[in-house]
């Protein structure tokens, strides 16, 4: 099973009137810069080594960025999106969780208690994810809820 969450995420950027009005920028090997329709995701990582990701209006001379800092290199995607005149920017990260193992006997003798992070998995039986479980970097909080896939 895999589970995602995307945070942070800005909807509904848009710097002008009409769809020419508004650019994006997305820094990979090859950087993206445009004001044409597109939907970008990249991994971080090697093509795409930059934590950030922006929009902006050329004409207002304005524009905003959205920046991760993580030291960890916790696995994610960045996204840009472009319809119309609007755009959005988000962080994808994921998880692919795999069914919980009843702990060992040898394990739950030598500690006297089962894994609670296997306990806790098995409660939920897999219908979200929770801080415990999820790739997250540190400081970030979970939103409630997070879809599965």
């Amino acid at each position: 099973m895999k589970s995602r969450f995307i945070f942070p995420e800005l909807n509904g950027i848009s710097f002008g009137d009409k769809p020419a009005d508004t650019w994006y920028w997305m820094p990979r090997r090859g950087d993206v810069i445009s004001n044409v329709a597109t939907a970008l995701r990249e991994p971080y990582g090697g093509s795409a080594p930059m934590q950030i990701v922006g929009a902006f209006g050329p004409a207002q001379g304005t524009g905003l960025y959205m920046m991760t800092e993580d030291l960890d290199a916790t696995p994610r995607f960045y996204q840009v999106q472009k319809q119309g005149k609007e755009v959005r920017l988000g962080v994808e990260y994921f998880r692919v969780a795999s069914r919980p193992r009843a702990p060992s006997s040898a394990a739950a003798g030598a500690t006297g208690t089962s894994s609670s992070r296997a306990t806790s998995a098995g409660s939920r039986r897999g219908t979200s994810l929770c801080a415990e479980e999820a790739v997250v970097p540190r400081g970030l909080q979970l939103p409630p809820a997070v879809h599965e896939l």
